[in-house]
């Protein structure tokens, strides 16, 4: 981690003293570089919230939206090899893969609850009032994910 770009404009900028020291070595997973992929995250969840309003009640921007996250989710794992999914430095190849999975679960929900009007038993609506169990979830997972062999997570 020590030898990321973003690692060393954020200690030329903060100094190490103003990051974050929780994994044993300073680093600051909001510093400025790796803020760039998080606004392209947001970004990109303007411009799906816009096509799903135009689009997103038909099959055709439904089978698109499928499409998309799946290309997106396959140029994550082809630009892994070259540059790690990396959630702690948010890496372009995490907001790819992010994103990808994010337009993929979002056609399945559409399709349940708007094409096939099924929101009973679907887990979106039995943890909405559950933010906590979530965050747990998506904590768990980023644990458990996948880690290479000789590259640092």
């Amino acid at each position: 981690m020590t030898g990321n770009t973003g690692y060393g404009i954020d200690k030329w900028l903060l100094g190490e003293n103003h990051m974050y020291h929780g994994e044993g070595l300073a680093f600051d997973p909001e510093g400025a570089l790796s803020t760039l992929p998080a606004v392209v995250n947001v970004i990109a969840g303007y411009f799906t919230g816009v096509f799903v309003s135009r689009k997103g009640k038909t099959y055709e921007g439904l089978a698109q939206l499928l499409l998309w996250g799946a290309a997106l989710i396959a140029v994550a794992c082809a630009w892994n090899l070259v540059f790690p999914i990396n959630k702690k430095l948010w890496t372009s190849s995490f907001v790819l893969l992010t994103v990808g999975l994010d337009l993929m679960i979002l056609s399945f929900l559409i399709y349940f609850v708007e094409f096939r009007q099924q929101t009973r038993g679907l887990p979106f609506y039995r943890l909405r009032k559950e933010p906590a169990v979530c965050l747990s979830g998506l904590r768990a997972a980023d644990r458990s994910a996948v880690h290479h062999p000789g590259r640092q997570r």
